[in-house]
């Protein structure tokens, strides 16, 4: 038993000798034994490859809201929104389409005398049957080029219209005619045409007029700002306008047909002005002078044939008042429009205005009736000195593609 306790007194001695070694041993700046998890006080100049962060100054990411079921407020919807302060002609586009609808008036040609009755009272005229209103379309195709200002477009209009007639009657036949047709004869040798076209019970007149128009235009933007812009214009232009007349005196119809075909290369400009974010007022302007091709055929025929002049020194000798002759002259014509645009959406706008259009050294039906027409079936030069005024609204939508 003795033997044991001086054994634990031992033991006990050597552990508390080994302790304080190792505590006068420790090196400075060593964790202690009594605190291992007391950090290393080591100089900051040491450790050259870390940073030290100070704990206060930490650095954050915002993060957004990930629900896709999020709806930002209103306020923050609506200051997300951009609005377009570029007039609607001048935002870069590819391809713009604008559709029209037209509703068109022309002035009323050169009034003819046609036919009188047995008080020598005109009841027959050429103003008696005129183009009134007409209604028509205008279909433009516009690209524009690479450097956003130049643009080439291609234009269609056409004017639809039904012609108009009056006609005028007498049961005692007392209609004559107050053309001068002395010389012309019909059905048959020796049988004047006077005949026919005096007292007659019924005359009718008919007369139709067409009208269609073709660009092809290049144009080129030489201002742009806020508030307003001006495009330059040139291109050719085709336009054509047909002018028939008819009288029927009972079975015999005098004919006239005049077609203007007109060619050639035109100039313009337009100017717009906008006010406030959707509203743009415009004038818009085109000149040229043109090549007029004018085809015009005149002549009487009924059920009998065609009426003639005749030469009784020469038997069965006759000349058929059936003519048909062409002409090449020149005219000028312009255009004048003034309207408004109104932004709907930022790729399509309302348009409308109105629009004014003059063209000289114009052939119409009414001018070739001749003086005589017995010198006319000998040959008649075309009269080619009318004048044509149209006007009219458009009002349509511009798309921006």
């Amino acid at each position: 038993m003795k033997i044991v306790k001086n054994l634990v007194a031992i033991l006990f001695f050597l552990g508390v000798y080994s302790l304080v070694d190792d505590v006068a041993g420790q090196s400075p700046g060593q964790p202690s034994l009594f605190n291992p998890s007391e950090r290393l006080s080591r100089p900051v100049n040491v450790l050259t490859s870390q940073v030290t962060v100070p704990p206060t100054n930490q650095m954050y990411t915002t993060v957004g809201n990930t629900d896709r079921f999020h709806r930002p407020n209103l306020s923050d919807r609506r200051s997300a929104r951009t609005i377009n302060a570029v007039p609607f002609h001048n935002i870069p586009k590819s391809l713009d389409l604008q559709v029209r609808g037209l509703v068109m008036m022309r002035d009323n040609a050169t009034n003819q005398a046609l036919t009188s009755n047995a008080a020598s009272e005109t009841v027959l005229s050429t103003r008696d049957a005129d183009m009134d209103t007409s209604g028509g379309v205008e279909i433009t195709l516009g690209k524009t080029l690479e450097d956003k200002t130049q643009r080439i477009e291609t234009v269609y209009w056409g004017l639809f219209t039904r012609g108009d007639s009056a006609m005028t009657s007498d049961a005692a036949s007392g209609l004559n005619t107050l053309l001068n047709i002395s010389g012309l004869s019909y059905n048959g040798f020796g049988n004047p045409l006077s005949a026919v076209f005096n007292s007659s019970a019924n005359q009718t007149l008919t007369r139709s007029f067409e009208y269609h128009n073709v660009e092809w235009n290049f144009t080129s933007d030489i201002l742009i700002d806020d508030k307003q812009s001006i495009r330059l214009l040139t291109g050719f232009r085709y336009f054509k306008a047909d002018d028939r007349f008819n009288l029927n005196i009972d079975d015999v119809a005098y004919s006239v047909t005049d077609d203007n075909h007109l060619f050639g290369a035109q100039v313009g400009a337009l100017w717009t002005k906008r006010k406030g974010s959707k509203l743009t007022y415009h004038i818009g302007v085109k000149t040229g002078v043109f090549f007029n091709a004018i085809d015009h055929r005149t002549k009487i025929f009924g059920a009998a044939g065609h009426a003639f002049i005749e030469d009784p020194a020469i038997m069965n000798w006759r000349d058929d008042f059936n003519e048909y002759s062409k002409k090449i002259d020149m005219s000028f014509l312009g255009q004048l429009e003034l309207g408004f645009d109104y932004l709907l959406t930022p790729s399509c706008q309302l348009t409308a205005g109105y629009r004014v259009m003059g063209v000289t050294g114009m052939a119409f039906a009414t001018d070739q009736i001749p003086a005589s027409f017995a010198e006319a079936a000998e040959g008649q030069p075309v009269t080619a000195d009318g004048s044509l005024i149209m006007h009219g609204a458009y009002i349509g939508l511009d798309w921006n593609f």
